[in-house]
């Protein structure tokens, strides 16, 4: 993002005439607003629960904008944790519904009963 702004600035200060400085600052502007609305928590969930338990009941990394899941932000009360006592299972922060073990366990079956694998080879 930094070097856009900087490629913009040296486009207008080459060719302000052409139309070419300003398609890439139209561009930039867009790649900023996306990167914005990225950084703000999750509002499709905020929206689609309208009760606010049934909001606290997803987990932290669900809610987490795109800033938090890249810096492992939602993290850091584990980490807060960790550093001040020996962490339990208890202790962990509840994971994502799409990762249990039943989930994926389910759909791993799902996935085998349709295969239609020959036989792999004896080594």
């Amino acid at each position: 993002m930094i070097l856009g702004v900087v490629r913009t600035r040296t486009l207008w200060l080459l060719a302000p005439d052409h139309l070419m400085p300003a398609l890439i600052t139209v561009i930039l502007s867009l790649t900023v607003v996306a990167l914005l609305l990225e950084s703000i928590e999750n509002p499709a969930l905020r929206s689609a629960t309208k009760d606010n338990s049934e909001y606290r009941s997803f987990t932290s990394e669900q809610r987490s904008g795109f800033w938090a899941r890249t810096c492992f932000t939602w993290l850091a009360t584990t980490f807060w944790l960790g550093h001040k006592k020996i962490i339990s299972v208890e202790d962990l922060p509840a994971l994502d519904t799409k990762l249990r073990s039943q989930t994926l366990g389910r759909e791993l079956a799902l996935g085998w009963e349709h295969c239609e694998c020959q036989e792999s080879p004896k080594i």
